[in-house]
């Protein structure tokens, strides 16, 4: 019916062989369900360079194209916060956690195949959300190296997706080590699924809204 573009379509079957090999890649799990999630997105249509619109499976594509150049290259903690209030220790068996992760801005250069996302993390313990008795916080880049040149539009899905699962073990790791020197007896932090993140994204927007 004339709904493929020819030029994703070849693009595909010389990847076609390269797919197996993401079996083998250290975070194969978290690309196949950011893949998968993507397929079931509202995402519709994207504008292609000729200003017509290419439909939903042609930018799956893209974003599968992304899932295959990307490696991961590091994760920079670049600033953290810590504090506890006396008060915290007396009342501790009696205090509600949560965690908050926050996935910011994003860059992506096209000539140098590098790709940086901004996430904040939180840890918080207390009676009243907005004042907290404990606080713990990482702020953190994480970098992707791109083997090939690919859609900006579909790097910054793959960015807001899959980033958050790279950076989530090292600030589970700072709150652990945190911790331990303060002696605050946080139960340990779950495993991050896509539940919480789409949880926390819509606690912002209705925290924002009340605000606005």
């Amino acid at each position: 019916m004339g709904r493929s573009v020819p030029s994703l379509g070849n693009r595909l079957r010389r990847n076609k062989a390269e797919a197996t090999s993401l079996a083998q890649r250290q975070y194969k799990t978290v690309r196949f369900h950011a893949v998968e999630y993507h397929q079931e997105s509202s995402v519709t249509t994207m504008a292609s360079s000729e200003g017509k619109k290419k439909p939903k499976k042609d930018m799956v594509k893209e974003y599968g194209k992304v899932v295959d150049a990307a490696d991961l290259d590091a994760v920079h903690l670049i600033n953290m916060a810590f504090d506890v209030r006396p008060q915290y220790f007396s009342e501790k068996e009696s205090v509600g956690f949560g965690y908050n992760i926050d996935v910011g801005t994003h860059q992506y250069d096209v000539d140098t195949g590098v790709a940086l996302a901004f996430i904040d993390c939180a840890v918080t313990a207390g009676t009243d959300e907005d004042d907290p008795l404990l606080t713990f916080e990482g702020h953190y880049i994480v970098s992707y190296k791109l083997s090939e040149k690919c859609d900006p539009e579909a790097v910054e899905t793959f960015l807001k997706r899959v980033a958050v699962f790279a950076c989530y073990p090292y600030f589970r790791a700072m709150v652990a080590n945190l911790d331990w020197a303060a002696s605050t007896s946080i139960p340990p932090l779950p495993v991050h699924k896509e539940q919480k993140q789409v949880a926390v994204v819509e606690k912002n927007k209705k925290k924002a809204e009340l605000e606005g």
